[in-house]
Parts: C-alpha cells; structure tokens; sequence
C-alpha cells in the first residue's frame, strides 16, 4: 500500500469548500441535524454497555477520527459527572475537518470547547508520547482508512496506551456486504480504490479472526475482546489483561 493510497482515502475528508451543514450531513449519513447529539449520545452508551466505560475526573481521552466533534461531547456528558473534566482529544487527519469541529464547538452554547484539544495526524505516526492516554476510542473511521495504515495504527495504539488505559475500536465486517451492496455495490468499492472511477470515500472490511490475530499475535494487546452488536465488529484492547466490572 502506497502512500498516495491513504493521500487518496483521505482528501474525501477535506471540508474547506463545505459549509457546516454539508459536512454534517455528509459524513453523517445524512441523518437529520437535530438527531446527531441523541445519535451520538447513543453510540458512546453502547460503548459503555459493551465495556464498562470508566467514570472519572481524571482520565486522558483520545478519539481517533473525531469529526465534526460530537462524540467528544458524548464522551464528555458521560464520562465525568463533576465540573473536573477528562482531557478529551480530537485526532485527524483532515486539517480542514479539525477547524470545522472547532468552529461548531465554540459556536455551541451547551458545549465547553475550551476543554477539548485537536491533534492532526500525518498518517503514520500520532503527534503524542508514549503512554499519554488512558482510553482511546474509534467510531465510524477505520473502515475509511488503508488497512496498512491502520494496522500502523494498532501499534500507535498500543504505545500511546498507559499500563492501565484500554481501547475501543468499532469496524464493518464483511457480513454487511449484502446490505452494502444495496446502496454502494462491492464493484464501484473496489473500481474507485483502484483508480478507475472518481473516489468518494473508502470502505474496508473485517472478520472477527483478522481482528483477533493482528491485535493479538501481531500486535501484542494481551487483552482483545471483540462483540457484534448493532451490525458491526465492536472491539476492546489492553496491554494488560482487563476484568469487566
């Protein structure tokens, strides 16, 4: 996999020529704008189902892939339940999408902006040292990146981890290729990775035992847990081994 392959895959993410609106609704499905705090509020509490997400003042959050922001706002309301708030910070790759996500933060009343952070990602390594962070999450985005790349990123993951932190780490498994085909059939998915039509964004897929033998075997997570729910492959990693409360 070329670098030009993730330079491809990643100017679908370039918003600078978007109003905010558009970008919303774009890398949102199109869901309605008034539903996407409910929405995301929704998928951080089955994070939390699904692993036990902790509650603390403390904590040093990553998302990777933040977007537009709202998860991190997710996050943030349920996360900490006291005004000393968890560092929360928004890792991507598209410099546009970063000042997008900033704009909206502090253009929104009920949002605290000047607690979270940004961080721009050059593709290969995460601008941050080593142990930094006590949870790292990703939702909605690997399945848009080279899987080299985010097989690079599983190491990255596991560096910027402390001893304690753990991760979470949402993908599309290749069971939802006959869903998937209704609207973006596998065909025009592979012709556009290829080069042969205009590239919108990227789709990649996984099966539970990719996951489970990179994470594990080639990563080194002592700790790989990996649930289906909701149609995707939802899945924890620790350095250490991690009991689920």
């Amino acid at each position: 996999m070329r670098r030009n392959d993730l330079d491809v895959a990643a100017a679908a993410w370039d918003t600078s020529q978007e109003t905010m609106d558009d970008v919303s609704r774009r890398i949102h499905d199109g869901v309605p704008l008034e539903q996407l705090t409910t929405r995301a509020d929704s998928v951080v509490a089955t994070m939390r189902s699904l692993f036990n997400l902790p509650n603390s003042k403390s904590l040093s959050i990553l998302e990777i892939g933040s977007g537009l922001g709202y998860l991190m706002e997710a996050v943030d309301r349920q996360t900490c339940s006291n005004p000393h708030r968890p560092e929360i910070v928004g890792l991507d790759i598209s410099e546009s999408m970063s000042r997008k996500a900033q704009q909206r933060l502090s253009e929104n009343p009920a949002s605290k902006s000047g607690l979270f952070k940004f961080a721009i990602y050059d593709g290969l390594t995460v601008p941050f040292d080593d142990g930094r962070f006590d949870f790292i999450y990703s939702v909605a985005t690997l399945q848009h990146i080279p899987k080299p790349h985010v097989y690079n990123l599983f190491f990255e993951i596991k560096r910027l981890l402390n001893e304690t932190g753990f991760g979470v780490l949402q993908f599309l498994p290749f069971s939802i290729l006959p869903e998937q085909e209704k609207t973006w059939p596998w065909k025009r998915e592979i012709q556009q990775q290829l080069g042969m039509i205009s590239s919108n964004h990227w789709h990649h897929y996984y099966s539970e035992d990719e996951i489970r033998f990179v994470l594990e075997h080639g990563t080194g997570f002592r700790h790989v847990q990996i649930t289906r729910y909701g149609g995707n492959l939802w899945t924890c990693v620790s350095k250490q081994p991690r009991i689920k409360s």
